[in-house]
């Protein structure tokens, strides 16, 4: 049974080219051959996620998210130009990389870092990871 790479992204960049363009580039690396990528974005998590977030006291499905990520072996997060991640994505790349699994940036020009650390001011604030959705996924339409 092959390695699962989870693929922590914004929100924003789901359904876009960037998000097929990306995958590509992850699917085709050195490093990350040895995984099968598990992509967030597909409709039997949004469902799952949607009902978790009616039963949620904080009305937020993250916590499916992290669990989600905890299941892999190892996480690639697609970070935001100026080299901020949004607060889910952290929190998933935490899950992973607390297991002591390797965890991966990627930025939208498609380079991979491998990270030895997590730095936390590096985390958007939920508030400012919405305002960098919105934003992005209004450029990414174009």
């Amino acid at each position: 049974m092959r390695k699962k790479l989870y693929f922590g992204h914004p929100k924003g960049a789901y359904n876009t080219e960037l998000e097929k363009q990306i995958l590509k580039r992850i699917r085709e690396h050195p490093d990350l051959l040895e995984y099968d990528v598990l992509n967030p974005n597909q409709p039997i998590y949004d469902l799952r996620a949607e009902g978790i977030r009616y039963t949620a006291p904080d009305g937020s499905s993250m916590e499916f998210f992290r669990a989600l990520a905890r299941s892999c072996h190892a996480g690639i997060f697609l970070i935001f130009p100026d080299g901020k991640w949004g607060s889910g994505i952290f929190d998933e790349a935490e899950e992973i990389f607390y297991q002591a699994y390797p965890v991966w940036s990627i930025g939208f020009d498609g380079r991979i870092s491998c990270i030895n650390c997590l730095n936390l001011s590096w985390r958007l604030s939920r508030e400012e990871t919405s305002a960098r959705n919105r934003e992005w996924r209004e450029k990414l339409k174009t």
